[in-house]
């Protein structure tokens, strides 16, 4: 049976399970700040700094907004496994 894309989407951009509100917010402001960003470079430029940081809400907003624009090649850069599998389905 092949992945379900809605979970794969969940999996890779959304929130942790569990997570609290504190992190909630983090993703909600990070979703905001990647909102506005029209260029693929720019974008990349950002993951590369959240990835560098370790900021994982920013790079699941960023992830999220690759994908709806349809960068396959930020999100499979950044997105790893899960990535693929979701690309590889839709």
């Amino acid at each position: 049976m092949p992945p379900d894309p809605r979970s794969l989407q969940r999996r890779l951009f959304g929130l942790p399970s569990g997570a609290d509100a504190t992190t909630a917010i983090s993703y909600r402001d990070a979703a905001d700040r990647v909102a506005g960003i029209d260029d693929p470079v720019q974008l990349d430029e950002l993951m590369n700094r959240a990835a560098t940081a370790g900021d994982a809400m920013l790079l699941r907003a960023a992830l999220a907004h690759a994908y709806q624009h349809g960068w396959r090649s930020l999100v499979t850069t950044y997105g790893g496994a899960a990535a693929d599998e979701l690309l590889n389905a839709a």
